[in-house]
């Protein structure tokens, strides 16, 4: 009697179908992930083929806003993609649906956040160079630096300007400084006593 019973019930589990999951297997951007740059798309991927007409998930901004909605591409994919994306920074959720094949119904969610940029370093601003005049080269010690002193102007002399005539005082005794005429005198005396010495001797050799 046992036997029969245990050989009915056997059947019985192998008539009916195995129920298959379509489980969350992994997603890009990660579950929990930090991002500096935000992504182009978001990709879910399940352990089962899906039911392209049922499975879907929706990504939610920070406001709690829709951005869009990612499906499978055709029944049996695995994965679920939403692409064209431009996110801000902020917190991002993600909830999935997960219809397999054979109509199983699995739900979850996950959230990854797009950090702030960080403010670019400000530009200083140029700072004024003062211009130094070149010195000029310093003379080595001991040495005299020439010295060019500049260019004298002709003085210009009045074309109505006239010759102005000296009075000169013949009564008046020469002055202390020596001229032409001081050198000429002491030869005037000494050729006069030479010619009255000679003039003296012929006379007196006359006489004689």
């Amino acid at each position: 009697m046992l036997a029969p019973m245990a050989a009915l019930w056997l059947v019985l589990l192998m008539a009916n179908p195995v129920v298959a999951h379509a489980e969350f297997v992994s997603s890009n951007p990660a579950d929990g992930a930090v991002l500096d740059t935000p992504p182009p798309s978001v990709t879910l991927t399940f352990s089962e083929g899906l039911d392209a007409s049922r499975s879907k998930f929706q990504l939610l901004a920070p406001d709690g806003s829709l951005v869009g909605t990612g499906t499978a591409a055709a029944d049996g994919d695995e994965t679920m993609t939403l692409g064209g994306l431009e996110l801000g920074p902020g917190g991002y959720l993600v909830k999935w649906t997960s219809v397999s094949l054979d109509t199983d119904i699995l739900r979850g969610e996950l959230q990854f956040t797009i950090a702030e940029a960080s403010p670019a370093p400000a530009t200083p601003a140029p700072t004024a160079q003062a211009t130094s005049t070149p010195s000029s080269p310093v003379a080595p010690s001991g040495a005299t630096t020439p010295t060019t002193a500049p260019p004298s102007e002709p003085t210009a002399v009045p074309a109505s300007a006239e010759p102005s005539i000296v009075a000169v005082d013949v009564g008046q005794p020469a002055s202390s400084s020596g001229g032409p005429g001081d050198a000429l005198l002491p030869i005037v005396v000494v050729l006069v006593l030479v010619a009255g010495v000679g003039v003296y001797l012929f006379r007196r050799s006359r006489s004689a």
